[in-house]
């Protein structure tokens, strides 16, 4: 999710992280052109480019696995992913299905994606992608286990049983930070998220951490 822009007028990130490690975005650059075909297995990309040359690349690749990488649908994955546009993701999927490109879908269950994956589920059983779904175990701030006790209740059910591990970390000043850093407010595409910001106090969890903090050093 931490993602890095490039100056060079493109408008999609071409750095992020995927289980607490970067990934690099393979067709952004094309450096992945430059390495031996036959070493290529599997590459993850986050569908923002396809052309024909991606196409032939891949085609034309023994043994590749593509996996695109999508934790909802629309805005919700143009939220998860500050700069991609949906509408030309979805466009180059059709473009890879169309070519005869082997590709699925690879999703990521955290705490954002929870609300999202049933609608992205649906939309792969539309459109006959294959789907895969693994829950994301690190950064554990940001585990569907690590949920805040307001949202446990709009858990898909056939993943309450992964509240059970409780973990009990701050992911709201996280979110809160990565909202500010892109300019984004979470209720907008999650309105469940809602019922945690109701209460102020959670907006304000890290600075009044910080008076809690001062007040420690005096009081005995």
């Amino acid at each position: 999710m931490n993602q890095t822009l490039v100056n060079d007028n493109c408008p999609y990130r071409w750095q992020y992280r995927i289980g607490g490690h970067v990934t690099v975005e393979p067709f952004f650059r094309r450096h992945i052109f430059k390495h031996p075909r036959s070493s290529i297995g599997k590459l993850v990309t986050n569908g923002t480019r396809c052309d024909r040359e991606i196409i032939e690349f891949c085609k034309s690749t023994p043994n590749l696995q593509l996996e695109v990488s999508l934790d909802g649908i629309g805005a919700a994955q143009e939220y998860l992913r500050p700069g991609l546009s949906w509408p030309l993701v979805e466009e180059n999927l059709k473009m890879f299905d169309a070519n005869g490109v082997n590709f699925k879908i690879a999703s990521k269950l955290h705490v954002f994606s929870v609300f999202s994956i049933k609608e992205l589920e649906q939309w792969c059983a539309t459109n006959k992608y294959e789907m895969s779904i693994d829950i994301l175990l690190k950064p554990e701030i940001l585990t569907v286990s690590n949920m805040p006790y307001q949202l446990h209740k709009f858990v898909p059910d056939n993943y309450k049983s992964l509240l059970d591990n409780d973990i009990n970390l701050d992911c709201v000043n996280v979110i809160n930070d990565l909202d500010r850093l892109h300019g984004t407010e979470i209720t907008d595409v999650f309105p469940q998220w809602s019922e945690v910001f109701k209460k102020l106090h959670w907006k304000n969890f890290h600075e009044l951490t910080m008076i809690n903090n001062e007040i420690s050093k005096y009081v005995g």
